[in-house]
């Protein structure tokens, strides 16, 4: 009887976080990878700045290399930054020049920082109410959930060898009002990206 209600608690607490995702309340995310492997916790990373950079790319680059370099760290031994930016090519020699044993090649496909929380949504509106709205509407923040979207691309340094392409999808929800700015959405994202790369032997 126990069991039975444990798992009927189970299913409904399963069931009831799916409709709460699914009606933007909550934080979302969405990864999905090429490969399944996992890594030993001496690891090392190069994390590249990708030089096919689109505007949005190069507005945040700095940003995103950050992030990822922040999320490796917590789960294995050393992330090196790339300096400057890169083709995929010049990525790899960075890398295997710099004994990483794998390297992380970048690209930002959707970076929307809306105005999602109680501060900036009372900013949009009073910025509405104002002389400046009216001769500048062009820059009137857009209401709405903040989202990010990213791809990565995981090379072994020494062989070349392409180990995953793995897309990354998070939203902020209508209940996260603390979480302001994509970066702060979707590095939840990485960080359970790269803890779940880790052996279970460490």
């Amino acid at each position: 009887v126990l069991q039975t209600a444990c798992t009927s608690l189970s299913e409904a607490y399963i069931d009831s976080r799916e409709l709460v995702e699914s009606s933007y309340l909550i934080t979302t995310s969405d990864t999905n990878r090429s490969s399944k492997w996992v890594l030993s916790r001496q690891t090392q990373f190069y994390v590249a700045r990708n030089n096919e950079l689109t505007a949005l790319n190069s507005k945040h680059s700095d940003e995103l290399t950050a992030l990822i370099s922040k999320a490796i760290q917590e789960s294995f031994r050393q992330a090196t930054v790339g300096l400057l930016p890169e083709s995929l090519t010049q990525a790899q020699h960075s890398a295997d020049r710099l004994a990483a044993d794998f390297l992380i090649f970048p690209s930002i496909i959707t970076w929307d920082d809306r105005a999602s929380t109680w501060a900036e949504t009372f900013d949009t509106l009073r910025y509405r109410n104002s002389t400046d709205a009216a001769n500048n509407s062009a820059n009137e923040p857009k209401l709405g959930l903040d989202r990010a979207r990213l791809q990565l691309i995981v090379i072994h340094a020494a062989s070349g060898k392409v180990f995953d392409v793995v897309r990354i999808d998070s939203s902020s929800g209508v209940l996260t009002l603390y979480e302001d700015t994509p970066d702060k959405v979707v590095l939840p994202s990485l960080q359970s990206f790269f803890a779940g790369l880790v052996a279970a032997s460490g």
